[in-house]
């Protein structure tokens, strides 16, 4: 009875300290591309950013609780013809959001620009 315990208790709060996170993307319009950051904190923003897919999206992503706490989450939304957004967390935001509402949720309206592309 005590392994059972012991089992349904690292099934319900993640052994290792791991957390499966669904992200949810639905850019009005749809089609942007969607690419994902993680970076720490106290270190220069020099990490790669990870293709997760086209909007509207729901993917996936295994973090690290310890890690994210020393983490600064980025998504950001990147279709032609529209201004780039991006929405950030740190670590324990996150968290907090996937722990209230079940999962990560952004909806961006992109905003289309006219002419040239601002840089």
């Amino acid at each position: 009875m005590l392994r059972i315990s012991l089992l349904l208790t690292c099934l319900l709060v993640g052994c290792g300290g791991r957390r499966n996170l669904v992200f949810t993307v639905n850019s009005e319009p749809p089609g942007a591309f969607v690419v994902f950051h993680m970076s720490e904190t106290s270190k220069r923003q020099g990490a790669d950013w990870i293709y997760l897919g086209t909007t509207p999206l729901v993917v996936e992503r295994e973090l690290r609780v310890r890690q994210l706490k020393r983490e600064t989450v980025t998504l950001r939304v990147i279709r032609e013809g529209y201004f780039e957004q991006q929405k950030q967390w740190t670590g324990e935001r996150l968290l907090r959001d996937w722990e209230s509402k079940g999962g990560i949720y952004w909806n961006p309206h992109l905003v289309h620009y006219q002419g040239d592309v601002p840089r």
